[in-house]
């Protein structure tokens, strides 16, 4: 969907009012979304999608996911803790086991990724040749 100049910028003040002390409120961002969808403004589906693309964004920025091939022996405490360290503004952590990694670990921060996993050297190794 093709969005205006001056939607994409509502939806982006739209966006910074649903922080709260650099996070975002889940209260503010319903309260916001039902006002805009209640008052119907010009383009207020291209202004909600950029919002919820905006949403998106951040809670991915926000989240970190560790995927193992084995079940860790403290469940990732030890790499949730370290993770905590590095990036204190992470809101959701998750541990994930997924055989196929072979083995090794990779770490998804945002839009960065660590990925020292078995399946990962050997795809970077068959891009090699």
């Amino acid at each position: 969907m093709k969005i205006n100049r001056e939607a994409r910028n509502l939806a982006k003040r739209l966006f910074l009012l649903c922080r709260k002390d650099g996070r975002l409120d889940d209260a503010a961002t319903r309260l916001i979304v039902s006002a805009v969808a209640a008052r119907k403004p010009r383009n207020y589906r291209a202004i909600l999608a950029r919002l919820a693309r905006l949403v998106e964004i951040d809670l991915r920025e926000h989240s970190a996911v560790v995927e193992t091939a084995a079940p860790l022996a403290d469940g990732g405490a030890a790499v949730l803790a370290a993770l905590d360290a590095e990036f204190p503004h992470l809101a959701d952590r998750e541990v994930v086991t997924k055989p196929e990694l072979l083995g090794g670990l990779k770490i998804r921060v945002g839009s960065r990724v660590w990925d020292t996993s078995i399946s990962g050297r050997l795809a970077e190794l068959g891009k090699s040749f």
